[in-house]
């Protein structure tokens, strides 16, 4: 008997007597998984129509109800709970009535954001480790653990709650007597060697070890470490090389196809957990994820780390991802291409307020200036020091000269600071420089030798001001 296509089920229709179907959720090639409502509860459910040639042998329907029943009895925050199992008499589907989940699957995670930062990672697979042992101790093998198989979904309180979708069902279906069957159930990339070769003796709780290491690899990567040869070259050359064991190091094929940098004891850690021989790997799948754990607390936070010296090798189908920082923190990290950004324009160091500056400088100096002429100092500028055009400079007072104070001058002349010259000795000295009274004013200016300071007791002296340095505009403006 052909198994027909997959369909969903008509929308409204009443399945087992019970379940309303409410729409399709997802369709695969053993069944489909709808929303419905219990109609006799009035809460919402999910229901697995599988179809009716998985199950087509007596022995395997009462052998799937009673795994379903197992499963149901897994009392696990990260299994799903299944609350009904059976077989529908009208149709002769086997189904599953499961919670109904709300979430994403690590699979569309994935293709979204391109890898799970390592410490986002050990949370999800510390979870998954955790029901697989739940599991195994049951005496149930998963045998299809994959990314598609892993729900996030959230607690109460927001924090991320795994769940391990399809327990049990792919062991049923693969002990069946039909051949083609069996060697359908499985994801070739994440399927043990063991389990590819169909030794159903060695299939057992190390099988599933096996696909959790290679799905700690897919988190940390974004890509299954068989899909390179999955896609180039075929699914039977696959499966001789997962027979016969990986060539390359998992770092190695990390960096070359994405750009990923793993520390070195990960080779080690991923050789055990998918070791050619059951007896080789991890014994419990908490065991594996503990050790991962305690080795990336040794290396630290930058042993898993994005490279962006490596050009990465894109998939030909798959669309370019935006640019985002790697880290190893909660937040999102998606793929990383290498690029280099424009250099910025050359800024000018004369800008507008620079311009303003310098001529403020220049009218302050000459001011000075003019009112040391006034009072009769000579004060020549230092032009090579000061860092002003030779239009600014100043002839000096003639030797002997006495100046002419304005009527209107005062005693105290306020001088901007100024980086002078020391003037050069009068060859001749007057004996006695001339008084002069100002006008409403009892003190005097009296004007000192020329072999004196330059600047006489009761004015106001010149400070020295080191070279202004050129104008900086903020990095604001541009």
């Amino acid at each position: 008997m052909g198994a027909p296509s997959v369909v969903f089920l008509p929308t409204g229709t009443l399945f087992h007597e019970r379940y309303r179907v409410l729409r399709g959720i997802k369709a695969g090639a053993m069944g489909a998984v709808h929303e419905a409502r219990d109609e006799r509860t009035h809460g919402l459910c999910a229901l697995k129509v599988m179809l009716p040639g998985v199950l087509e042998d007596a022995v395997l329907r009462e052998r799937f109800a009673q795994e379903a029943r197992i499963t149901g009895e897994l009392r696990s925050d990260h299994v799903v709970r299944v609350t009904d199992a059976g077989i529908d008499q009208t149709t002769s589907m086997p189904f599953l009535v499961m919670e109904l989940l709300h979430g994403e699957e690590v699979g569309a995670m994935l293709k979204k954001r391109g890898h799970i930062p390592i410490d986002e990672a050990l949370v999800y697979l510390g979870q998954v480790a955790f029901a697989l042992d739940k599991a195994h101790a049951a005496g149930i093998v998963h045998r299809d653990l994959k990314p598609g198989n892993l729900f996030i979904t959230e607690r109460d309180d927001g924090s991320p709650c795994v769940k391990i979708l399809d327990f049990g069902i792919a062991k049923i279906v693969s002990e069946g007597t039909n051949s083609n069957m069996t060697q359908a159930v499985g994801t070739p990339t994440y399927m043990a060697p063991e389990q590819i070769a169909g030794k159903s003796s060695q299939i057992g709780p190390a099988t599933d070890i096996h696909a959790l290491g290679h799905i700690t690899y897919t988190m940390l990567t974004g890509e299954a470490y068989w899909q390179e040869d999955a896609r180039e070259h075929g699914v039977y050359a696959l499966i001789r090389r997962v027979v016969e064991g990986p060539e390359e190091m998992p770092s190695a094929r990390a960096l070359r196809r994405r750009g990923m940098v793993l520390p070195a004891w990960f080779d080690g850690w991923f050789a055990r957990a998918t070791a050619l021989h059951p007896e080789d790997r991890f014994q419990r799948a908490t065991e594996a994820i503990a050790e991962l754990r305690d080795q990336y607390a040794e290396s630290g936070p930058d042993s898993f780390r994005m490279n962006l010296t490596i050009p990465l090798v894109r998939r030909s189908d798959a669309p370019e991802r935006p640019l985002e920082e790697a880290s190893t923190t909660r937040a999102s990290v998606a793929l990383i291409q290498a690029s280099t950004p424009p250099a910025p324009p050359p800024r000018s160091r004369w800008t507008t307020a620079g311009l303003v500056a310098l001529a403020c400088s220049l009218l302050t100096v000459v001011s000075g200036v003019v009112v040391l002429k006034a009072v009769g100092v000579e004060a020549p500028l230092s032009v090579a020091r000061a860092g002003l055009p030779e239009a600014v400079r100043l002839p000096p007072i003639a030797p002997g000269e006495a100046p002419t104070v304005p009527a209107a001058a005062t005693t105290q002349a306020a001088v901007a600071p100024l980086d002078l010259a020391p003037p050069p000795p009068a060859p001749e000295a007057p004996t006695a420089a001339p008084t002069t009274v100002l006008p409403g004013k009892t003190n005097s200016y009296t004007q000192p030798a020329r072999t004196a300071s330059p600047f006489p007791k009761g004015t106001a002296t010149a400070t020295t001001k080191p070279p202004r340095k050129p104008f900086e505009p903020p990095a604001s403006i541009d």
